[in-house]
């Protein structure tokens, strides 16, 4: 998730761990550790983005660091507030789980995580709820909010924190119920019709957790649909989307491309415009919200060849779409996130008329 609800829920962690001996003082501190797994952004400058790629949500959202960090930063911070009565035991308890809630909701989105490292570089996503959603953080900001106003030895205090806690906890939960009967709407809609896949990947659109895109993947290719949870009926129409793998094909063997097709778990389309070749991972928003049938992921890379030798990929960059406002769509995404029947594809016509009356 987004980094300021990240420190959220560890300032809800620090006061529900400490926040009777820290007062104000628990929130910033579990604040801080909540954040402090997205801090591996910090070695972006000075590594390649085929290293970066690897690196974020890696040993530092494993539940290895969470176990192995939790003593050293626990005792250090009951030296240091040792005077106000925090024990080592309350210091460990509030490092790891500040550490351990922000591994666990991270999982919950569609950012792969590297849960297992350093023993194992495989990913984890449960793809429930989009990265930044606004009805999982605001009942965090609110408990904060009451509890600042109360003094730390408020009952008061802590029932707010508790309070927006359990709230956001209860959301969460249903984002993976709806994760599940989104998956089985999917499945029955490509099955009623004809359609056979190999898998199937579900997630929610951007700041929502109504409206849902799947995507069916044959080996060859994607059929996409749309499904909101205020749809009348199960999905009827889907894109088709080729996977293009013949012109990756030559580069398979090379390690940038290698862990492209790793990063995205095999989710992903090739594209040539010219003598670039465009790798595009499919499971995150595109410029066009799915609606077009014409738009370009937001976690879209350019090959980039070697010099000496063209035959070959050295690395990748990110290459994603200019995001302009366009009224239009956004007005088509909104009827359609709240169950208007629109087609796949159904809103460029609404694009294109906006453009030429402009």
């Amino acid at each position: 998730m987004d980094s300021f609800t990240q420190f959220a829920l560890g300032a809800t962690v620090g006061e529900l761990a400490v926040g009777r001996k820290l007062g104000n003082r628990a929130l910033l501190w579990g604040g801080a550790l909540g954040t402090l797994p997205d801090l591996d952004v910090l070695v972006n400058p000075f590594v390649s983005e085929v290293q970066e790629l690897a690196f974020h949500r890696g040993l530092s959202h494993s539940l290895f660091f969470c176990i192995a960090a939790a003593p050293l930063l626990g005792s250090l911070l009951a030296h240091l507030h040792r005077s106000d009565g925090v024990t080592r035991r309350e210091g460990v308890l509030t490092v790891f789980l500040a550490l351990s809630t922000h591994v666990a909701l991270d999982l919950c989105t569609t950012y792969p995580t590297q849960l297992l490292q350093p023993f194992s570089d495989a990913t984890f996503a449960l793809s429930a709820i989009f990265i930044i959603d606004p009805l999982y953080t605001l009942p965090l900001v609110a408990g904060l909010v009451a509890a600042l106003r109360r003094e730390r030895t408020d009952r008061r205090r802590r029932r707010a924190v508790l309070r927006g806690l359990g709230v956001c906890t209860l959301y969460l939960l249903l984002t993976l119920v709806n994760k599940q009967h989104v998956s089985g709407v999917f499945a029955r809609a490509l099955a009623a019709q004809g359609h056979t896949y190999e898998r199937l990947h579900t997630a929610p659109t951007p700041f929502n957790n109504l409206l849902w895109v799947g995507l069916a993947d044959d080996g060859e290719g994607y059929r996409v649909g749309l499904y909101s949870l205020l749809d009348e009926a199960p999905p009827r129409a889907f894109l088709r989307l080729e996977k293009n793998q013949a012109l990756l094909a030559p580069f398979l063997d090379d390690p940038p491309v290698r862990r492209l097709i790793w990063f995205s778990d095999g989710y992903y389309a090739v594209s040539r415009r010219g003598d670039s070749l465009f790798f595009s991972d499919l499971r995150f928003a595109r410029d066009d919200l799915w609606l077009t049938g014409e738009g370009a992921s937001v976690f879209r890379f350019l090959l980039e060849r070697a010099p000496e030798d063209s035959t070959r990929i050295a690395g990748f960059r990110r290459h994603p779409p200019a995001l302009r406002p366009d009224a239009a769509l956004l007005r088509c995404f909104g009827r359609r996130l709240l169950g208007a029947v629109i087609p796949p594809g159904g809103c460029a016509a609404a694009r294109s008329d906006a453009a030429g009356s402009g």
